[in-house]
């Protein structure tokens, strides 16, 4: 930030120098034109910082996981193992279709000192995403051999809609905002798959992949004209954009072991999954402008500027997850370790501050209760809850940004009903499963006493998810 602030007075005294010039040759109106050609050029240098690029990384998968304190590394095996651990989906037998929908609902605060009474955040809008996923092992009546259909499995999970996500570029990096939830929403495509392969009865190993929004990189040309026979100007612009799209992998491990007379009811899982960033504007911006005389020749060529264009638009860090998890017939039971990698957070580029985040470690943990109803209709009834406190990786500010995160608690909570449709149409059992989750982000006062600008900040606040899913085995 020091950087921007050195060249934005660098380039205001050759705005002033070059402005003297321009009045003692064309007069007072080109003075006035070049020094506004010259004083936006700082403008146009753009840094964004944005918040996390997996929806699922924040909401969990689905409303099991989700229910459970999005934890799944050690007992998911339906469709959330695409995310959470691909070697769960090995034991998974069938085909299944899932279809459901998210919803997220912000009351958060934003509150700046020297405008006592506006909540910056109370605009921020809410986000739904439609959830789709598929699932098979392969066993299509006979067409695939049973040493495939009965170790091989694979599966996607895709993301339609809006979601909370940071999507600011501002020409300032000094400007407030909330990492995590920003002033807008972000439509992008979270999409996940992966395939799982069975070494043994007892243990699995999966590769996924994550597709990262697209990165695009920008090149403008803009060419200035300054006439002083009728004191106009002219400027050209030429925009060259190009687009990459990208996949991230992820690995895992799980293993079974006996327990309680159960031969596979003690579960642990290993996953690794690659850091995801997002680049979205990055190029560059380049600036020449000239004065011509009556005549028509160059009198005054003014430096040319060359200033980088830059907005990263999300990024989700490299994370270890180890899990472990008890499956008995009535009650199961999970905890989820996670290390993410957010030291490595920034813009990427040497003129501007390194945010220092911090690698955190969390502790996730999740219940679940089953139960026969007794009912025709109804196969079970799971009973869910869940929690887990996931600590800020932004450090107290001081001077050059003001990234604003919050330590937050979640608790989680859910059930799901396993039923036959009444209909006949769907001979095999669908579940229908419903989550809330209510994340309590933990007021935090940012006073950051080296920024001339902004002064003591106040951010916190409540998120609240609803979710549910219908699932079908055919």
């Amino acid at each position: 930030m020091m950087a921007l602030r050195a060249y934005r007075m660098i380039a205001l005294r050759a705005c002033m120098m070059i402005a003297l010039r321009a009045y003692m040759s064309f007069g007072p109106r080109a003075a006035g034109q070049v020094a506004l050609l010259i004083a936006l050029a700082p403008v146009w240098t753009t840094v964004a910082y944005g918040g996390t690029n997996q929806l699922f990384e924040e909401f969990g998968v689905g409303p099991r996981d989700g229910a459970m304190g999005n934890a799944g590394v050690a007992l998911g095996q339906d469709y959330s193992a695409v995310y959470y651990n691909p070697a769960g989906l090995a034991f998974q037998k069938g085909h299944h279709a899932v279809f459901g929908w998210k919803a997220m609902y912000k009351e958060l605060y934003l509150e700046i000192e020297t405008t006592p009474g506006h909540n910056y955040a109370e605009t921020y809008p809410d986000a739904g995403v439609l959830l789709i996923a598929l699932t098979t092992d392969f066993n299509f009546e006979g067409r695939f051999s049973s040493f495939l259909t009965e170790r091989f499995a694979v599966g996607l999970v895709l993301g339609l809609g809006d979601y909370l996500k940071s999507f600011t570029i501002y020409a300032d990096p000094n400007t407030p905002y909330m990492y995590r939830y920003s002033d807008r929403n972000a439509a992008l495509l979270p999409l996940f798959f992966s395939a799982s392969f069975k070494l043994f009865d007892w243990m699995s190993f999966g590769m996924g992949g994550a597709t990262a929004p697209s990165d695009t990189y920008t090149d403008v040309t803009a060419k200035t004209e300054i006439r002083a026979s009728d004191q106009s100007f002219e400027t050209n612009q030429g925009i060259l954009s190009r687009t990459f799209s990208k996949v991230k992998p992820s690995l895992g491990l799980l293993a079974r072991a006996p327990a309680f007379g159960d031969p596979t009811a003690l579960r642990f899982g290993l996953v690794w999954r690659d850091e995801v960033s997002t680049v979205d504007g990055s190029g560059r911006i380049r600036t020449s402008t000239r004065l011509v005389t009556d005549s028509g020749g160059t009198v005054l060529e003014l430096p040319s500027t060359d200033n980088p264009l830059r907005s990263l638009t999300g990024f989700s860090p490299m994370a270890v997850t180890l899990g472990a998890g008890l499956a008995l017939p009535a009650d199961n039971v999970q905890v989820d370790v996670n290390w993410r990698r957010w030291s490595e957070f920034r813009d990427q580029t040497e003129n501007y501050t390194d945010p220092r985040f911090r690698d955190r470690i969390d502790a996730r943990f999740g219940y679940e209760h089953v139960f026969d109803p007794n009912v025709e209709w109804a196969e079970s009834i799971a009973l869910r809850g869940g929690y887990y406190f996931q600590p800020t990786p932004a450090p107290d500010q001081s001077g050059a940004l003001n990234i604003l995160d919050n330590d937050k608690h979640v608790v989680t909570t859910g059930f799901g009903i396993e039923y036959y449709d009444p209909t006949e149409l769907v001979l095999m059992p669908m579940s229908l499963d419903v989550a809330y989750q209510l994340h309590a982000l933990v007021d935090r006062v940012t006073e950051n006493d080296r920024d001339p600008d902004w002064h003591r900040i106040r951010t916190g606040g409540q998120i609240h998810q609803f979710e549910f899913t219908l699932s079908i085995q055919f």
